[in-house]
């Protein structure tokens, strides 16, 4: 924030792009998703810098079909883990034009999935929103837990705050549901059905609350009652 780290940013930002410019586009897109040049350019709020950086390696032919192009998008955004830049409008806007775009022009499959930090389960786009919800839910709904005694604590945020970043992502839900995405369970190889210990049952994603929202389209309901929407977190999401 002084002007020195100014000074530092700038320079950074210019030794990033000279070096993606540089780069085979695969591995330019790397740095592009991960790391330090994202992270150097949500510091600024400098997100049409970064879409026209991801675009202009997809135009020099950047592989967005094979690759899980869609869930390094959004676990690059990680909605809405880190600080309150998170919330910004021209973030939220470039991270859905971004996914539209890919989707409709460059017609990448909504289903590719990306492996799990721990590599066991294998998660697709609409996976990933759905989490991203569950997560903004966990946020804003009031708690009871065996911590608390019992006592119904308030919400750790305000959902008035959170409900611009929620209505994106609800519209990510319904575009990645229109293009044919579905979020199903695999168990991963460890599963154990027989132990009540093991947290990883899958639950139901569409929760009693995101089917009544007034922005829950007719979609992503059809989606819900064929099954489409399952999300195994094992903790919060539920009906």
């Amino acid at each position: 924030r002084p002007p020195h780290h100014v000074f530092i940013r700038q320079q950074a930002k210019i030794g990033f792009e000279d070096l993606i410019s540089q780069l085979p586009p695969d591995l330019a897109m790397d740095v592009v998703l991960k790391g330090a040049y994202p992270s150097l350019l949500a510091r600024e709020d400098n997100w049409t810098s970064w879409a026209s950086t991801f675009f202009g390696l997809v135009a020099r032919g950047a592989d967005v079909h094979t690759r899980p192009i869609l869930c390094e998008v959004m676990k690059m955004h990680d909605w809405p883990k880190d600080d309150n830049i998170s919330y910004t409008t021209p973030r939220r806007d470039i991270f859905f034009n971004t996914i539209e775009r890919l989707l409709i022009v460059h017609g990448v499959d909504p289903n590719v999935k990306a492996p799990s930090y721990y590599g066991a389960v294998s998660h697709s786009p609409l996976w990933h929103m759905l989490s991203s919800v569950d997560h903004i839910v966990w946020q804003i709904v009031p708690r009871v837990g065996s911590d608390d005694g019992g006592v119904e604590q308030p919400p750790l945020e305000d959902a008035e705050a959170l409900e611009p970043l929620l209505s994106v992502l609800m519209r990510t839900v319904d575009l990645l549901v229109r293009h044919g995405a579905v979020s199903k369970w695999t168990r991963p190889p460890a599963f154990d059905p027989d132990d009540p210990d093991d947290d990883e049952t899958p639950e139901p994603a569409a929760a009693d609350w995101i089917l009544a929202r007034p922005d829950c389209t007719s979609r992503v309901r059809d989606a819900a009652n064929r099954g489409e929407l399952m999300f195994g977190s094992g903790l919060h999401f539920g009906t």
